[in-house]
């Protein structure tokens, strides 16, 4: 099923013809589309903890729960916290069916404190478009749609993600889901 219509609570899967270094092979959660213009945020592309970075200080990146993404290129110093934590749903953003954005480091710490703490996904940055630019880019091909779910969102491994996402839109885009990330390795 490839959906047309552009909303809050979809993916949206760079098009394999995507070259760009960040956006290429990415899959986007797209958090808020208006008049006014659209920000999602990159759920596949993995950060790591640098080594010298004290994790004593901040034992949330070190958590097994809780995952680490390079949201987009825009604002990269700014935090934005995906989860499935509703216990301040009027707080927070609902992007799509259990999925939030929201949440203040408390938040955070008391969410993975907690008996069974739910994944989460902590994004640096974001991806941004002005009024009508996204829908110039899906208009072009360099985006395809899919309706979001908690399992893609946070039960897929990253690196499955987009691949995923494309095999599940199916027609010609199930043969680019086995792209390479590197085409000269054919």
């Amino acid at each position: 099923m490839k959906e047309t219509r552009l909303k809050k609570g979809f993916l949206l899967a760079a098009s394999p013809d995507a070259e760009d270094g960040t956006t290429f092979k990415s899959v986007v959660l797209l958090c808020e589309h208006s008049t006014a213009g659209s920000f999602g945020l990159i759920i596949n592309k993995p950060l790591e903890i640098d080594a010298s970075m004290d994790t004593e200080m901040m034992p949330e990146f070190s958590h097994p729960n809780v995952h680490l993404r390079l949201g987009g290129p825009m604002r990269q110093g700014q935090l934005m916290l995906l989860h499935c934590n509703d216990s301040k749903k009027d707080q927070m953003l609902n992007i799509c069916e259990d999925v939030y954005l929201g949440g203040d480091l408390p938040f955070l710490q008391d969410a993975i404190s907690g008996e069974s703490p739910k994944n989460m996904i902590l994004c640096f940055g974001y991806l941004g478009w002005g009024f009508g630019e996204l829908e110039k880019e899906v208009e072009e091909g360099l985006w395809c749609m899919y309706p979001a779910n908690t399992n893609l969102i946070f039960n897929t491994p990253s690196e499955d993600i987009w691949g995923t996402v494309l095999k599940n839109i199916g027609g010609k885009y199930d043969s680019y889901s086995m792209l390479p990330d590197d085409l000269s390795a054919n």
